[in-house]
């Protein structure tokens, strides 16, 4: 079964918010979300902290893994609030992300990170 037959049946719905980092005139850093996409369908998965070091870096902290179609524009840092399925109601930062552009299903595979930050 495809990755977009996989989702469908058993994935989660969420919106993705596009994280922006913005340098004060003091030389703090605020980050904020201004944009969002809704309807993001992806297959979310526990994930060990041994394969989150294997697959994304030593330095990665994550507690779930998610597999998105590779159309989707998420990037490292942005935010996701899960809005039906599994998870739903929870926020998570995406903390590491793999291409997998090759074979018959291209997908990013996400670190998820769990969080309380307001993506508003």
């Amino acid at each position: 079964m495809s990755l977009s037959g996989l989702i469908a049946r058993r994935g989660s719905i969420a919106t993705v918010h596009r994280h922006v980092d913005t340098r004060t005139t003091d030389g703090n850093s605020v980050r904020t979300y201004p944009t969002s996409t809704r309807n993001v369908g992806m297959l979310i998965e526990d994930i060990s902290d041994e394969l989150v070091r294997r697959v994304f870096g030593a330095g990665t902290k994550a507690t779930l893994r998610a597999l998105v179609p590779g159309f989707s524009t998420i990037a490292k840092d942005d935010g996701i609030t899960i809005t039906a399925a599994a998870h739903v109601g929870e926020r998570f930062r995406v903390a590491g992300i793999l291409v997998h552009a090759a074979g018959a299903s291209p997908h990013r595979e996400l670190a998820l990170a769990v969080t309380t930050e307001d993506f508003t």
